[in-house]
């Protein structure tokens, strides 16, 4: 058991489970809403729900994994953390102020710089790809206010 309450895969579904039971909990205060006419309570509960079973499902593997006698492994990854948790930093602090495009375009490139047969062209153009999705999804689609470009003086 204590190899298990050690292993990564473990720490991390429960933190999911975790999560998730808590943004739960505090998106019982909104209105859910429908499919059609979504309350403020409509998203925070279908992605807390998600995460609680991706949660739940990491837990079962780990303990799977475990009761098997597999290996596990025993080291966090910090620089692919550092280098994606920095890419949303860098998404959050850019968004208002260069919008959504170039926004989105710095978070893969930054997050790209982590993997070890990264290939630049890929990179690059999966970021045109995300950013243009985005536009399209979030902007045009579902009509969230926020700006596209940078604005020019």
């Amino acid at each position: 058991m204590r190899r298990l309450a050690t292993s990564p895969d473990f720490l991390a579904g429960l933190a999911f489970v975790l999560f998730g039971i808590g943004f739960f909990a505090g998106s019982l205060n909104y209105e859910y809403g429908s499919v059609q006419e979504m309350g403020p309570g409509y998203f925070p509960r279908v992605l807390s729900a998600s995460l609680l079973v991706l949660g739940l499902l990491q837990v079962i593997g780990a303990m799977r994994e475990a009761g098997h006698g597999g290996s596990m492994a025993s080291r966090l990854y910090v620089r692919p953390l550092i280098f994606v948790l920095g890419g949303m930093a860098v998404f959050a602090a850019t968004l208002e102020t260069f919008g959504i495009v170039v926004a989105a375009m710095l978070l893969v490139l930054v997050a790209g710089v982590v993997a070890p047969d990264r290939r630049w062209p890929e990179v690059a153009l999966a970021a045109v790809l995300l950013a243009a999705f985005s536009a399209l999804v979030f902007v045009k689609g579902l009509g969230v206010y926020m700006p596209i470009w940078p604005e020019m003086p």
